[in-house]
């Protein structure tokens, strides 16, 4: 007989076993739901929450992920782009792909960890300096997070609420 475990890790696909490893309901619900999303659901879903975010501090907000070079119109003006990555279970590394810095202003990038979620932001000149010198894949920059979500080389943003330091002014919380 079959267990639950054995259907959410069948679900996943191949490696259903060692993402198993890391992530679990008892580490964290959601970082466990999203580690069973294939690549693009756990993308689009990503996606949502920041909008649904950003809709909560009080920016107006548009999803245009599926006919622009950008996932979200904030403002009517500021073009959001949103990655995902989630800790590998090979080496408990992080990886951004497709960084496309000509298409966005603002990038939000959301690290799927075993025991929780961060948000870390850059902009777009921020991404540029960081390209200079790299060589760019056909379908865009790739960049690696240690474990600790952490990059020297490349420069970010610490958390959502510096997002909202920086922009967010003239936006009044619609909740807290």
């Amino acid at each position: 007989m079959f267990s639950m475990d054995d259907f959410q890790r069948a679900k996943a696909g191949i490696g259903g076993i060692e993402r198993a490893i890391l992530f679990s309901l008892n580490k964290n619900p959601v970082s466990y739901s999203m580690s069973l999303l294939n690549s693009k659901d756990r993308g689009k879903q990503v996606e949502m929450m920041i909008g649904n975010r950003l809709i909560a501090s009080g920016f107006g907000v548009k999803y245009v992920g599926d006919t622009m070079g950008y996932d979200l119109l904030v403002n009517d003006f500021m073009k959001i782009e949103v990655k995902c990555a989630t800790m590998r279970h090979i080496d408990s590394r992080y990886v951004i792909q497709k960084i496309k810095p000509e298409c966005f202003d603002i990038m939000f990038m959301v690290f799927v960890a075993p025991d929780r979620q961060e948000i870390r932001w850059t902009t777009q000149e921020m991404v540029i300096e960081w390209t200079k010198g790299k060589s760019r894949r056909e379908q865009g920059y790739n960049v690696w997070f240690t474990p600790e979500i952490t990059n020297d080389n490349f420069i970010y943003n610490d958390n959502y609420h510096s997002f909202l330091k920086e922009y967010g002014w003239q936006n009044e919380p619609l909740c807290a």
